[in-house]
């Protein structure tokens, strides 16, 4: 699912009741709708995991690379931000294995154990 960066940003600051109407209007993409039950369950938040580097002598911290992620009961969404300079973002539904997969495969290549 794509959508641009206004919409992403209203997602957040948008009433609950707002975003039940959407989830029971059957114009919207079923897709979404699940999304967005899935994004009320959740606060209207997304969960992250980042991986810094830190040099507490220099007191400097480095973000290497942040992951958000919604869970839902029977997969994950996967945010995808990368192409957020063409104002697109990504929403890709992705089975728990998988996405744990990728989660330990970015861990091995963070320290370098790959």
């Amino acid at each position: 699912m794509e959508i641009n960066s206004k919409l992403f940003d209203e997602l957040h600051t948008s009433q609950p009741e707002v975003l039940l109407e959407a989830i029971r209007d059957e114009k919207v993409p079923s897709t979404m709708r699940l999304f967005l039950q899935d994004f009320l369950d959740n606060g209207q938040e997304l969960n992250n995991f980042a991986f810094m580097e830190s040099d507490y002598v220099k007191n400097r911290s480095v973000l290497d690379q942040v992951a958000f992620f919604l869970p839902s009961k029977s997969f994950i969404w996967h945010i995808d931000y990368e192409k957020i300079e063409k104002n697109k973002i990504f929403i890709v539904p992705v089975s728990f294995q998988e996405y744990f997969q990728k989660v330990e495969e970015t861990i091995k290549e963070f320290f370098h154990l790959s």
